[in-house]
């Protein structure tokens, strides 16, 4: 089979589900196989960890093994949304890491998703409310938009140093 072929394979095993209960995302299983199978990549699943609220613990679903993990308030504090997946990628890549993800996260983020991150940095630790601060004052610049958060940016910062 050609690597084409493969490809758009793999790609229709990643669309959603129509189901009698509605759409869907594909399993879990069916992605990871669709993977596998498109380059031949081995992928093994050792164990599923979500973070929570609540207290730690452990499920045990047939032959699958589910942790819940409680996070930190940080890490859950913008949830699924795009920023929270920012906030939790910063925590695993680190602080030598973060300047640059953070690069590519402002292009990849809206400026409106840029701005719930930039607006939880009092609650980050500090090393990433740091780099956070660092990175929104150069967020694309060359947009009116980009300009709009610099000004809103050093005025927030004027704010809260005068506090």
């Amino acid at each position: 089979m050609s690597q084409l072929a493969k490809t758009i394979l793999s790609a229709a095993q990643a669309l959603p589900v129509n189901s009698r209960f509605g759409v869907r995302p594909p399993s879990t299983q069916a992605l990871i196989a669709a993977i596998s199978s498109g380059n031949g990549e081995v992928v093994l699943l050792t164990r599923e960890i979500f973070l929570t609220s609540g207290r730690s613990r452990v499920l045990q679903l047939g032959h699958r093994t589910v942790e819940l993990k409680h996070g930190n308030s940080w890490q859950l504090l913008l949830g699924k949304r795009p920023a929270g997946m920012a906030v939790r990628a910063l925590s695993w890549l680190g602080p030598e890491q973060a300047p640059s993800a953070l690069k590519i996260l402002q292009t990849k983020l809206s400026p409106t998703k840029w701005e719930a991150l930039w607006a939880a940095r009092a609650a980050l630790p500090s090393w990433m409310a740091r780099a956070v601060s660092e990175a929104g004052v150069f967020f694309d610049q060359g947009t009116s938009v980009g300009r709009e958060m610099v000004k809103i940016s050093f005025v927030k910062e004027a704010l809260y140093a005068g506090m």
